[in-house]
């Protein structure tokens, strides 16, 4: 997993700020001296990141009043690692070196979860460009060309917020994490129908009440930004996110119904993702 960590001062900083510079193609760079921070914290960091303390991790970048201090990257042997697995080329096989952790032969590095952040700010947009009234809204009626699906009081109350907060009282089985074939993810990436999969699960609890990871509230997130905007949201976070801020490149999974996989499709370079974060 690509690690990119924007730090800045308590200053709000943004394109226009010519202390805290917005970086052009490039990102400028300084020192950690320069920036006020120890060299000696970095170092050790990124030993310990070299050393596998933290896992696999591919990259790691700090960005300091708008200029990078450090930027280390770290080979793997991933053909090695997912020759112990499943071969099979296909996108949801998070084991073939094709799509995890890089996209192909290519700098884009999966970003998984972090996916559902961008997903969210996309969303941000749309409600303060007026096309969503706010996060307050109620979610089914952005669904009625799924109807019928099973019916639930409790699900009539669900509100965007619910999704964002991941608190949408929809039932979402994880026990077991991702390597059980009866998690909720494994069959909802199995499905040729997303949205509806994730509409015909049972409500358990009422909406706004309980916190449950569910990896379907993002994905009806994104159908919602289509349905507002109508982009389908991918485009959507082309247009309206990524080209202002200076993001080129990227890849988003598509899913069988024909929508982006706002839950954990997205692919970004290090650099990118760092815009983000900044």
């Amino acid at each position: 997993m690509a690690v990119a960590v924007g730090a800045c001062a308590g200053e709000a900083t943004g394109q226009g700020d010519a202390q805290y510079p917005w970086p052009g193609e490039t990102w400028p760079t300084s020192t950690p001296e320069a920036e006020g921070i120890d060299p000696e914290a970095i170092a050790s960091l990124v030993a310990d990141l070299e050393s596998g303390e933290y896992g696999l991790v591919d990259a790691f970048m700090l960005v300091r009043h708008g200029r990078v201090v450090a930027d280390h990257r770290f080979e793997q042997d991933y053909a090695a690692i997912a020759a112990q697995h499943d071969t099979a080329n296909h996108q949801y096989n998070y084991d073939h070196t094709d799509w995890h952790p890089y996209l192909r032969d290519t700098d884009l590095h999966t970003l998984q979860s972090v996916t559902k952040s961008v997903t969210s700010a996309a969303l941000g947009i749309a409600v303060d460009r007026g096309l969503i009234a706010g996060v307050d809204e109620p979610v089914m009626p952005y669904f009625s060309a799924y109807a019928p699906f099973p019916t639930d009081p409790r699900k009539e109350g669900m509100t965007l917020e619910d999704l964002l907060t991941m608190r949408s009282g929809l039932l979402w089985e994880t026990a077991g994490g991702y390597s059980d074939s009866e998690h909720s993810t494994v069959l909802l990436e199995a499905s040729d129908e997303w949205i509806r999969f994730i509409l015909d699960q049972p409500a358990d609890t009422v909406p706004g009440t309980h916190y449950e990871y569910n990896d379907g509230a993002s994905v009806l997130i994104g159908k919602i930004i289509r349905e507002a905007t109508g982009e389908r949201a991918d485009e959507w976070a082309r247009r309206m996110l990524f080209e202002p801020i200076g993001i080129d490149e990227f890849y988003w999974k598509i899913t069988p119904d024909g929508e982006a996989d706002t839950e954990g499709g997205l692919y970004l370079t290090t650099e990118d993702l760092a815009r983000i974060g900044y």
